[in-house]
């Protein structure tokens, strides 16, 4: 019984289902298979307990849906068989109520390892979503920080452009007070040279007359 269950931890629970599937289908699996070995144990000759239907939704999802989940029920007893055109996993052996029995020994050691097992699982799946929600709350913290980065950079924008804004306004405010300035001095310029025009005294044209060139002394003939 010592290889038997060695085989069956190792052979499947570990380099099967274990090492082939996520946490969460080995953790269905595994819980579906110890479902299935508890109500056998608890009614060891009731029929129903030890015939699953292959096409049912939990086995196609639990047990085939998961590597190694149909080789634990082979391994326990379990054969493949067709009743009425459908197809069956079928504990064929009745078992009785001895608990010395062999069929019920396996069973027994089956039910040990699958919920000695089921507790490693639940603990890894626990630890995997603890996991998952620290990574997800360091992805919210990453995406805040990057959140508020971008709102830090839009309002430096905003900031530098209203600084622009004031900078451009305040040249053309200079630019128009330099140019006022600069017309203000031209019509004063205007304004003086019309003033100094006017003010000159008027000159008289008087005509050319050839005493002006005699001389005091001179005779006249």
């Amino acid at each position: 019984m010592e290889d038997f269950r060695k085989k069956l931890y190792e052979d499947i629970i570990i380099k099967q289902i274990s090492r082939n599937n996520d946490v969460e289908t080995a953790h269905k699996c595994i819980e579906t298979l110890s479902r299935v070995v508890n109500n056998i144990i608890d009614s060891p000759n009731d029929e129903r307990k030890r015939r699953l239907k292959e096409k049912s939704k939990t086995f196609q999802s639990n047990i085939c849906g998961a590597q190694g989940g149909v080789e634990f029920l082979v391994k326990i007893g379990f054969r493949a068989k067709v009743i009425d055109f459908e197809k069956f996993y079928v504990l064929e052996h009745p078992l009785t109520d001895n608990p010395d029995s062999p069929e019920m020994e396996k069973l027994k050691v089956a039910q040990e390892i699958l919920q000695d097992f089921l507790k490693k699982v639940k603990d890894r799946a626990e630890l995997a979503s603890k996991m998952q929600a620290k990574e997800k709350a360091a992805e919210e913290l990453r995406r805040k920080a990057v959140l508020e980065k971008i709102d830090e950079d839009k309002e430096r924008r905003v900031a530098a452009r209203e600084r622009l804004q004031a900078r451009r306004k305040s040249q053309e405010e200079q630019e128009t007070t330099i140019n006022e300035e600069s017309n203000s001095a031209d019509d004063s310029a205007d304004t003086a040279d019309t003033t100094d025009t006017q003010s000159q005294p008027e000159q008289f044209y008087r005509a050319y007359h050839s005493s002006h060139y005699r001389q005091p002394n001179q005779k006249q003939d």
